[in-house]
């Protein structure tokens, strides 16, 4: 074993690898603490199994290991997990930056796809091949996914690591900026129905299931924003969209666009004006009102269970 040159590390063979041993202060739990660490630098050649000490080549790719280090380059901070910057740094913050349902989808993802995958990372430590090579498990392992959720995992990951460069926590380039989204298959077109299907549709629905569904037919209302109508926002002919409801998260509706009047056709503004008498002609509050909880918008996941109570698709 030998003390690497210029360096605090050690150079040594295990399980056929060079070897540079080295201390370094790592960030856990919160707290700064100083441990050994060991990392593989390159595979022992057969030219080289007779050698007690390092070849000149190993000690230089060892040298440029501890560079960083020497030179100040890494904070603490970037020597913690991948795991616990995204779950003790990323998302609170995005929790004050992003919708609820937003930050819910981007939780998903991270558990169901990512993390066991390379929350053990250390965050300074992954490298645009080590984001490459995940993907592409990720494609095989799962040969029914689409590319598009591909292509909103590697984005999620792309938003941690920039999060990390603003914050100080690593310097340089993004490594994920290069990484290709694998090949997969492409995600199903979405189906549109007829005039004819919806009123089918809507011949079997009750109250307030006809009105709910009849307001996302005619005007294309986002979920959320079906839950966040408001009856003193509705003349007769437009509806105004100004709050979004999400899983009792009330917000702004989610584009600019989104809050432009929507205009009624004649046959939606007489299903709204039935169901305004059946609800007492109420001037003001949610139009989908709840009835456990007064004056709050009514839970539309609720609604969907009453009608398919067996959960089938």
């Amino acid at each position: 074993m030998r003390r690497a040159r210029e360096q605090s590390g050690y150079i040594y063979k295990r399980g056929g690898w060079w070897v540079l041993r080295y201390r370094e202060n790592v960030l856990e739990g919160g707290e700064l603490k100083r441990r050994q660490l060991a990392k593989q630098i390159e595979q022992v050649s057969p030219a080289h199994m007779r050698l007690k000490r390092p070849p000149p080549e190993i000690e230089n790719k060892a040298k440029a290991m501890l560079q960083p280090l020497n030179n100040h380059s890494y904070t603490p901070e970037a020597t913690q997990t991948l795991g616990h910057f995204v779950e003790r740094v990323y998302f609170p913050n995005l929790e004050n930056q992003k919708r609820a349902s937003t930050v819910k989808g981007y939780k998903a993802r991270w558990a169901s796809q990512l993390k066991a995958r390379c929350g053990s990372y250390r965050l300074r430590d992954f490298r645009t091949s080590d984001a490459q090579r995940l993907l592409a498990d990720i494609a095989r392992g799962c040969p029914d996914l689409c590319r598009s959720t591909l292509h909103h995992l590697r984005s999620l990951l792309s938003a941690i690591f920039k999060h990390a460069i603003q914050q100080g926590y690593l310097n340089g380039p993004n490594p994920i900026r290069e990484v290709g989204v694998p090949t997969a298959p492409e995600g199903d077109d979405t189906y549109a129905y007829s005039l004819e299907e919806v009123t089918r549709i809507l011949m079997y629905l009750p109250q307030p299931a006809y009105t709910i569904a009849a307001l996302a037919a005619f005007t294309g209302l986002r979920r959320s924003e079906l839950a966040g109508a408001l009856w003193e926002n509705y003349d007769g002919q437009e509806l105004r969209v100004t709050q979004s409801v999400w899983e009792g998260h009330i917000s702004e509706p989610k584009t600019r666009r989104s809050k432009a009047p929507v205009p009624i056709i004649p046959a939606l503004a007489r299903i709204l004006g039935a169901y305004r008498d059946q609800c007492g002609s109420p001037k003001s509050g949610p139009m989908f009102k709840s009835e456990a909880k007064a004056g709050t918008p009514l839970n539309l996941n609720n609604v969907l269970n009453r009608m398919n109570p067996s959960g089938a698709q």
